[in-house]
């Protein structure tokens, strides 16, 4: 039986048990107010293994931690529609909360179109281990929302995952300001689209009244299945994506007209993309060492372009280590053959020549057995090593080459 206390005399910074002020691990009876009031007491709240039931969302404020035991720990949401089981910082628009921590729990909404955490204008907040399952007949669930209407940055989201949900993690912004700088790690999202729901999301970046949310921020790992939009970024972004993967949504990435700086690396299984350029010069996006096609035998591996900011900017320079006396670079075919590699301050190509277009040079091995007449001291050798074929206004011209 848990014991509610008349006043708070635990020692001072030791966290508070919810079931010390009423708490309810059953489900049965409401725990609102005695998860409020133990965070209204203390800035550490531990929540033990249980099921509690909530009808109103409970707030976590600057400095506090809300923790629980992990999967034992299952919030059951019964909330209006709209609103969110756990609301982290101050909704005001012109206030920064500092140093939030949730983590180590499960939150079940039970009702359609509530959030699992609504967060406000934070700065160094951790949100980890957190899991939004809805009840299954649930519809239009949220997971997360951060709103950085007055910022918010250097946040950390770790090991959130997101089953069943319309939007599994929308960025955005209701005040002047908005988030920049967020950190993802091992994001998961398990949308709607097996429901039917053709308009599901699994990370959302927004664009509010000009406002790119979530700009300059990382994402590292996890997987995005069965969204209608796997990740949709919107307007001006800055966001680097690395071991991201992609699973049966209708369109992996989505862009807009001015997505820009957005860099993928190693991702995986990306089939469709829409809305993001690639070769605009000053703001594109990249692709690197990705692949795609889910579930087939042929993957084809994503081109990697490297763009020059401007102009007077060199877009690519190698430099070898010191001393070194293998080749700086080498370009091999499909079965390892190396075609061509720079090699002791030369370029040395091995390919043979072929028929080339206009514009083209081909620098091969092709010999000849002889040449025209020559004569006098300055005749050449009948045998040249070999020839280089140049197009010169659509003809191909052969220039034979001797030992200088």
């Amino acid at each position: 039986m848990s014991l509610t206390k008349v006043s708070y005399s635990m020692v001072t910074g030791a966290p508070a048990n919810v079931l010390d002020f009423g708490a309810d691990p059953t489900g049965v009876a409401d725990s609102t107010d005695a998860i409020n009031a133990a965070l209204a007491a203390s800035d550490i709240v531990y929540i033990p293994p249980g099921d509690y039931k909530t009808t109103a969302s409970i707030n976590v404020s600057a400095q506090q931690q809300l923790y629980g035991a992990s999967g034992e720990t299952k919030i059951r949401s019964n909330l209006s529609s709209g609103v969110a089981a756990i609301v982290v910082g101050n909704p005001a628009n012109n206030v920064l909360s500092y140093g939030c921590v949730v983590r180590d729990m499960t939150i079940s909404p039970q009702v359609d179109n509530t959030i699992g955490v609504q967060m406000y204008s934070l700065v160094n907040g951790i949100f980890s281990n957190i899991q939004i399952q809805p009840y299954d007949v649930i519809t239009n669930t949220t997971g997360f929302i951060f709103d950085g209407g007055a910022s918010g940055f250097f946040n950390l989201f770790e090991n959130l995952l997101c089953n069943h949900c319309h939007i599994g993690f929308k960025v955005t912004t209701t005040g002047a300001s908005f988030p920049t700088c967020q950190t993802f790690i091992n994001f998961s999202c398990g949308g709607d689209l097996v429901y039917g729901d053709t308009t599901s999301i699994g990370l959302l970046f927004e664009v509010v009244s000009t406002a790119s949310c979530g700009f300059d921020s990382v994402i590292v790992g996890g997987n995005v299945e069965q969204c209608g939009t796997g990740v949709s970024i919107v307007g001006f972004n800055s966001l680097t994506f690395t071991g991201l993967r992609f699973e049966q949504n209708t369109v992996d990435i989505l862009g807009s007209g001015f997505t820009r700086f957005c860099n993928f690396i190693s991702c995986k299984y990306i089939e469709v993309v829409s809305g993001l350029s690639y070769q605009n010069g000053y703001g594109q996006n990249t692709f690197f060492s990705c692949n795609g096609v889910y579930g087939s035998v042929n993957r084809q591996e994503a081109t990697t372009f490297i763009y020059s900011k401007g102009v007077a900017e060199i877009p690519l320079t190698v430099v070898g280590f010191t001393g070194q006396t293998a080749p700086i670079q080498q370009w091999k075919s499909a079965d390892g053959t190396v075609l061509a590699a720079i090699e002791g301050g030369a370029l040395r190509i091995n390919k043979s020549a072929r028929t080339v277009g206009a514009n083209e040079i081909s620098i091969g091995s092709i010999t000849a057995t002889t040449v025209g007449a020559a004569g006098g001291a300055s005749a050449l050798p009948a045998t040249p090593l070999g020839y280089l074929i140049i197009n010169v206004a659509g003809t191909n011209v052969k220039i034979p080459y001797y030992t200088s």
